[in-house]
């Protein structure tokens, strides 16, 4: 066991191939330091490792080649008062090559759990099993994130979490932010989320891309949304969203608040001058406070090919619990809208009935709402020749739902839903 140290435990510096398991690393008091500080090294193994109650980050890695974390417990780090983003279980600049995290706790840093700062350089992160958050049933009285990817620069990051369990996170326990010309690919397959502040929250400002598969989670007990993803109102025409969220369970069907309590289900938001295409399919979303669904293409920057292309199929939209402190009159189920200069184009199904939405409201407004507004445009796949008609648009919607939903649709004057093709996301 090493204990009770001033500085860094164990410092790695221009070295290669090091392996290290079984180590017992607790109560480092230093701000400054890490149990684990490694820099400039090719090749990076932890087994069995214990790390606890450490001032500064667990581990710390900064231009670190293929690291690869198995079966380790990192507990109670970043523990300072200095809560400047510097310290977290895991800290780690510029990941190059194949890494991995595998059955291995971060738990009870008062900062993030993990926390991923690339500038430069290609990785791929792939995290499997274990827990990233706190400990027991509730969230901290203060604290950081879970899982957070910050991209910048031209660095090139993929990170994918394979049945991993988030809970108790402050603040978001899956985040991402984009800039530069980065590149960022975030997949959550199979994991569970659970009474954090948002379950998956990610985003891009840039000039580079974002790609992102948020598929079969469960997702529980969220104070605000439970799934948030889109660009900023700032965003290039030249960064593409490709976005698929398929068969994600939001809350539970006999609980109040448990999909959200203060918020939505399933965001979208797609802003600036990125493309987006996102397949939103086979989703089923209970006891959220607002929407259980909401899109929207809005604050383009300059025209252009500034559109959200969006197949929405299969989703089942239980009502909206609507029982904040402050509740709204009414609230529909699910909400698209097209804004300001932005495209819209929407693949809401066949007359058929095999791919079929359900949506519910509350406060007896109809389950779905399309809005027009601004001077935007709204496209509808199959819907023939422009419209203002909103009793036209409306049956559009309630022919490709489950027999006996209600649809509303608005406009703003002067402007028509239009007839339009929609292009699928290429990880679909």
């Amino acid at each position: 066991m090493i204990q009770n140290t001033t500085g860094t435990a164990i410092s790695l510096t221009a070295t290669k191939a090091v392996a290290l398991s079984w180590l017992n690393i607790q109560n480092c008091a230093n701000s400054s330091s890490s149990a684990i500080a490694a820099s400039n090294v090719a090749g990076l193994t932890l087994t069995q490792m214990e790390i606890k109650n450490i001032a500064g980050s667990g581990i710390a890695a900064d231009a670190v080649a293929g690291l690869v974390l198995a079966n380790c417990n990192v507990e109670n780090c970043a523990t300072s008062a200095l809560r400047d983003g510097t310290r977290s279980g895991l800290q780690a600049g510029n990941l190059t090559g194949t890494c991995s995290i595998t059955d291995s706790t971060f738990v009870g840093s008062t900062e993030d759990q993990i926390r991923l700062m690339p500038t430069a350089g290609t990785f791929t992160l792939t995290i499997t099993g274990g827990r990233i958050g706190f400990l027991g049933t509730a969230r901290p009285a203060m604290g950081g994130m879970g899982l957070v990817l910050v991209a910048s620069g031209s660095a090139n990051a993929t990170v994918e979490a394979n049945n991993v369990t988030f809970a108790n996170n402050y603040s978001s326990a899956l985040l991402t932010s984009g800039g530069g010309t980065s590149l960022q690919t975030v997949n959550a397959i199979g994991c569970t989320f659970t009474n954090n502040w948002v379950g998956v929250d990610l985003a891009h400002d840039g000039t580079g891309d974002m790609t992102t598969k948020v598929e079969n989670n469960t997702l529980t007990g969220s104070l605000s949304t439970a799934i948030r993803a889109g660009t900023t109102a700032t965003s290039a025409a030249n960064l593409d969203l490709n976005a698929v969220v398929r068969g994600n369970t939001v809350g539970i069907a006999s609980t109040a608040d448990s999909g959200s309590r203060d918020g939505s289900g399933i965001v979208l938001d797609v802003s600036g001058d990125a493309v987006g295409r996102a397949a939103v399919t086979g989703n089923t979303v209970y006891h959220t406070d607002v929407q259980g669904f909401h899109a929207q293409s809005r604050f383009a920057v300059a025209s252009g090919t500034n559109a959200l292309d969006l197949t929405y199929l299969n989703n089942s939209v239980f009502a909206p619990d609507n029982n904040s402190a402050s509740p709204y009159g009414s609230v529909y189920g699910t909400l698209i809208e097209a804004r300001h200069t932005r495209t819209l184009r929407l693949d809401i199904g066949t007359t058929n009935h095999t791919d079929d939405n359900v949506s519910a409201s509350a406060g007896g407004v109809p389950g779905f709402r399309l809005r027009l507004r601004d001077t935007a445009t709204f496209g509808l796949t199959g819907l023939g020749a422009a419209t203002s008609d909103l009793v036209t648009v409306a049956n559009y919607v309630t022919a490709r739902s489950a027999i006996g939903s209600t649809a509303e649709a608005t406009l703003a004057s002067g402007r028509s839903f239009t007839s339009a093709s929609v292009t699928l996301p290429s990880n679909n």
